[in-house]
């Protein structure tokens, strides 16, 4: 997904403490972008299919949202501001 057109910036946030679930956050430059890399055929779309067929959690999310405002930074530069202006952030 982190190479997928219109894709600023992604971060996967893996809990260190056993039964916590982890949680991917990526930012996009814009909607079509984003529906286009979450339900195209590849491994995300895959990975909501069999999901679809067999559980792979108690709770799971496949779900959006979009930023309002910005605080502080992302590997030292605002992901929001950089969706508007360009390409994608280091890594």
């Amino acid at each position: 997904m982190s190479a997928a057109p219109g894709n600023v910036a992604v971060q996967v946030f893996t809990p260190h403490t056993r039964g916590d679930d982890g949680f991917t956050t990526p930012i996009w430059r814009e909607d079509a972008a984003m529906a286009s890399a979450a339900y195209r055929p590849g491994s995300h779309r895959e990975r909501i299919n069999r999901h679809a067929r067999a559980p792979m959690a108690d709770r799971s999310s496949f779900s959006r949202s979009r930023a309002i405002r910005t605080a502080g930074s992302w590997n030292d530069a605002d992901p929001v501001k950089r969706a508007a202006q360009g390409p994608r952030l280091p890594r």
